[in-house]
């Protein structure tokens, strides 16, 4: 099983596992290096670990704009927004989060474009703009029923929608 795999089914045992593989990158390709970034973004994210730089993210989002690796470059994407909105900058995360929802509807992933519109409202409600979020949270409402185990992201979604 690989280590995103695991995330995905328990998030807590992947960061473990993660934390101790070695950081020596020199042997690793470009592709590697980025999916390494990627991954410690992602578990960064995950154990609500503060993150000072976002140089890791933007080196990860370059190569997979340059590579075309547009499923990769749409969580690259969530992740960098999702960094921005944590430093305050709501302009950039709201701009990272419209390009995750595009590259995630452009790949067909469902799953990744629902948490995207949610993270999007989330966006709106904390600048105040009630109107926006709701538009956002219910276009992640329209797509939970495209996506397996819809019965998570419902309650989730009209709890931020009331």
């Amino acid at each position: 099983m690989h280590i995103d795999s695991l995330a995905e089914i328990t998030p807590d045992s992947a960061i473990t596992l993660f934390s101790h593989l070695s950081p020596g990158q020199d042997h690793f390709t470009q592709e590697e290096k980025a999916f390494y970034g990627l991954l410690q973004t992602k578990f960064a994210l995950a154990s609500k670990r503060k993150i000072d730089s976002d140089s890791t993210i933007n080196a990860v989002i370059n190569h997979y704009e340059n590579t075309k690796n547009f499923p990769k470059l749409a969580f690259a994407y969530f992740y960098k927004s999702q960094i921005s909105l944590s430093s305050s900058l709501d302009s950039l995360a709201i701009i990272y989060a419209l390009k995750a929802i595009d590259k995630a509807i452009t790949t067909h992933n469902l799953q990744l474009s629902t948490e995207s519109y949610l993270h999007l409202g989330f966006i709106h409600l904390l600048q105040n703009l009630p109107e926006n979020a709701l538009r956002e949270f219910k276009k992640a409402y329209h797509l939970t029923d495209s996506i397996p185990h819809p019965s998570y992201y419902k309650p989730l979604i009209l709890m931020h929608m009331a």
